[in-house]
């Protein structure tokens, strides 16, 4: 994961290079979480974003018990802080292992 504001525009770029307007690092708060900043994406998933899959694939499957809720402030809460960074990362997952098949505009 980007670790500055420059790291976070060029990481951006990356993924989304046609971008129609300069990345405002001030309003990117939300889509990066403070605890993620200079992470390992393998290391952010491991110790932050696991749970919140699980949760949200295993909801009722896992010896039946309600693992989480849709309704429940915290999950909404988490799912809220980590949804676009996870958007951004399955994309430049998609970018790196199938470039014939995922190709952004204008590449």
């Amino acid at each position: 994961m980007p670790g500055s504001a420059a790291e976070i525009a060029a990481w951006l770029d990356e993924i989304f290079p046609r971008s129609p307007v300069p990345w405002d690092l001030e309003s990117l708060g939300p889509v990066f979480p403070r605890e993620a900043l200079g992470r390992k994406v393998n290391d952010l998933s491991d110790r932050e974003l696991n749970d919140i899959r699980v949760k949200i694939a295993h909801t009722l499957f896992e010896s039946g018990a309600v693992l989480g809720s849709p309704d429940d402030p915290l999950d909404i809460r988490n799912i809220q802080q980590w949804l676009p960074l996870m958007k951004c990362i399955a994309r430049l997952v998609l970018l790196r292992e199938c470039p014939d098949l995922y190709k952004p505009a204008g590449k």
